[in-house]
């Protein structure tokens, strides 16, 4: 679905589904990518949300491309570019800041015997599921 957003209006069905297939592909090599670059990203947020995202407009670019704009000129690759690294420095530069300001402050993340007992025990104190079975 993100990977499709920026152009789900545009797409023809089949043509959304390959797209979509391609950043399905693209997921895994992305996320050990950032993995083995040292980048704690339990849920895959970052290869979902940020690099499918960015591949989703510029995806725009390329299969709309020449499609009229409703208040502008027409789509066009250079222009989901220029977008695509405004919306990375946007997203990156102030998420990367506000990171290393709460790993310095120590709230970054919980400490060490949350992790073992695990989130749901300690933070919301109702059992979703039996662990007796």
């Amino acid at each position: 679905i993100i990977a499709i957003a920026s152009g789900v209006n545009l797409y023809y069905p089949g043509l959304a589904y390959l797209i979509a297939m391609g950043a399905g592909l693209m997921g895994p090599i992305i996320g050990r990518y950032i993995e083995r670059k040292g980048i704690d990203d339990p849920v895959g947020a970052i290869t979902v949300h940020g690099l499918g995202g960015l591949y989703s407009v510029v995806a725009v670019g390329v299969f709309s491309a020449g499609y009229p704009n409703v208040s502008g000129p027409p789509i066009s690759l250079s222009g989901q570019l220029i977008g695509a690294g405004v919306l990375a420095v946007l997203g990156f530069v102030p998420g990367y800041a506000i990171s290393a300001v709460m790993k310095k402050m120590g709230a970054l993340r919980v400490g060490s015997s949350v992790e073992v007992k695990g989130l749901d025990p300690v933070e919301v104190p109702a059992v979703a599921y039996d662990t007796q079975g």
